[in-house]
């Protein structure tokens, strides 16, 4: 009954995303071929000096809200990118997936929508990196230094076949709990209402295992959801807790650490095979020099979370490592098929043995 209520609330937004992606559709490869973009590719890139090239305008997607910590690393991004390239490279932002959902990640690039895109998207190899922390035991912070630029896991993630070229990963953030009743022990989950993404099996199996119910609630319709009690608890990155002000209908803040929020950076393939190398390397450069950066920014942001959360009211109830290993025990074989029946077991080790090649923190 719940999740019928919430999908009916969120038809309007669908039919508009449905009808912004139809155009999308017939807009052509973004490639170059023949016909035009996107609505004349949106706003179309400002003209240069005469006698010099036209500049080249880049759509870039991304999930969050405009101001989140993703969007300041798009907007990093951006002002890198038309600073080297002297304008002749623009990128225009598009947040709030304003121009597609999470689940459009491996089909708007083929269709050639968009040009680039910040977070879920069609890596495999992210899609078991997020979660590591269930598989090994590994800490939220070994997963962020494997994917340090030029680390083995970067290396990994950035070696993406497809539809799409990586540039690189933003700093790895965990996903923790958020619950409108307190959760000290993971035996407290019986019952709990637990919102998960829609169309993620993986998600809702792993919270059933542990006893939870769950329910699939786009996060446009969360917050009310919350409010309204059709939802008990959530799971996202404390960054998107406050981006989208969940902790004003959560009390109690849970780091469970089981996952980590990956966001990617991806570029349409047939846009980067219509780029100059000169091009390609510039926006190679900008993306590791954003992603560098950002450790430092999305460090303090986290920070600045926790001091808004606390003087909001929201209180911190931390599980034990004893309570998390048994949890992850009887979780671990479920994540672990699930993820080898979709990706191969090629895939699944070589994430492992990258993991594993990183460098101890501080060597």
């Amino acid at each position: 009954m719940r999740t019928e209520k919430v999908q009916s609330a969120s038809k309007p937004k669908l039919v508009l995303v449905t009808a912004v992606l139809s155009f999308s559709i017939l807009a052509g490869c973004a490639g170059g071929g023949e016909g035009t973009y996107l609505f004349d590719r949106l706003a179309p890139a400002s003209g240069g000096m005469p006698g010099e090239p036209e500049p080249r305008s880049l759509i870039l997607t991304h999930s969050s809200p405009a101001g989140s910590l993703t969007d300041q690393a798009a907007q990093l991004l951006k002002e890198k990118v038309e600073e080297a390239s002297e304008g002749q490279l623009q990128i225009q932002i598009y947040p709030e997936d304003s121009l597609g959902n999470l689940d459009d990640g491996r089909w708007y690039f083929e269709n050639g929508a968009v040009d680039m895109r910040i977070g879920a998207g069609p890596s495999d190899v992210s899609s078991i990196a997020t979660w590591l922390p269930t598989l090994t035991g590994c800490t939220p912070d070994e997963v962020s230094q494997a994917l340090r630029p030029g680390q083995p896991l970067w290396d990994l993630i950035c070696q993406q076949a497809g539809d799409t070229v990586v540039l690189g990963v933003l700093p790895s953030s965990s996903r923790v709990l958020t619950s409108s009743r307190p959760v000290e022990d993971l035996s407290q989950l019986d019952g709990l209402m637990v919102r998960v993404i829609p169309s993620s099996s993986l998600d809702r199996r792993f919270w059933e295992a542990l006893g939870a119910q769950t329910v699939e609630i786009p996060i446009q319709d969360l917050y009310l959801a919350l409010q309204q009690g059709l939802a008990d608890a959530q799971e996202n990155p404390i960054y998107l807790v406050r981006s989208y002000n969940f902790h004003q209908q959560q009390k109690y803040l849970i780091p469970i650490n089981f996952k980590v929020y990956l966001e990617t950076i991806y570029l349409n393939l047939e846009v980067c095979r219509s780029l100059t190398e000169e091009q390609q390397a510039l926006l190679r450069q900008a993306a590791e020099d954003t992603c560098r950066e950002m450790v430092e920014v999305t460090a303090r942001y986290l920070e600045e979370c926790q001091d808004i959360f606390q003087r909001e009211g929201m209180e911190v109830r931390p599980v034990s490592e004893e309570e998390r290993a048994r949890a992850r025990e009887k979780v671990c074989p479920l994540v672990e098929e699930y993820l080898l029946s979709l990706y191969g077991a090629d895939v699944y080790q070589q994430v492992l043995d990258a993991l594993s090649a990183a460098p101890e923190q501080g060597s």
